[in-house]
């Protein structure tokens, strides 16, 4: 997936958190899943999504570089709960058990970690089950 395919307004400027959640969705992707994922908080039936849900430096340096956590939401759709809740448990999987992390010249990623796992919203009314969770994303911004 390119940034084009990320944007859901049409900019063509990128933030480093644009760039981050890029990055998080780029991996995740190499897990296999049903579907393509997808920027955004609600994902299309039989789809996945990530997007930003809040963010805040915890650190800042007297050099003005600083930590930041960066919470992400991942939702998914899907007609068999069975099959959405393993798509789902196996990118939590991947991303808070990587060993490397990416780098840019901008920022390094520190960790990935679970904030809420992949449970049960609800089931819509076209049989579709809505699967929702979190992560929580560190970063060093240089």
């Amino acid at each position: 997936m390119d940034a084009a395919d990320a944007k859901t307004d049409g900019s063509e400027d990128m933030s480093y958190t644009t760039d981050i959640l890029l990055e998080v969705i780029r991996l995740a992707q190499e897990t296999g899943p049903f579907a393509t994922i997808r920027r955004g908080s609600l994902p299309p039936d039989n789809g996945i999504c990530m997007e930003i849900a809040t963010g805040a430096p915890d650190e800042r340096f007297m050099d003005r570089r600083s930590v930041l956590s960066i919470s992400v939401v991942l939702n998914g759709k899907h007609s068999d709960l069975a099959a959405l809740s393993r798509v789902l448990d196996a990118i939590h999987h991947r991303l808070t058990h990587l060993k490397e992390y990416p780098i840019t010249e901008a920022w390094q990623m520190l960790s990935i970690s679970t904030t809420s796992v992949p449970h049960q919203i609800e089931r819509e009314a076209g049989g579709q089950w809505l699967m929702g969770s979190s992560l929580e994303i560190r970063i060093y911004i240089t």
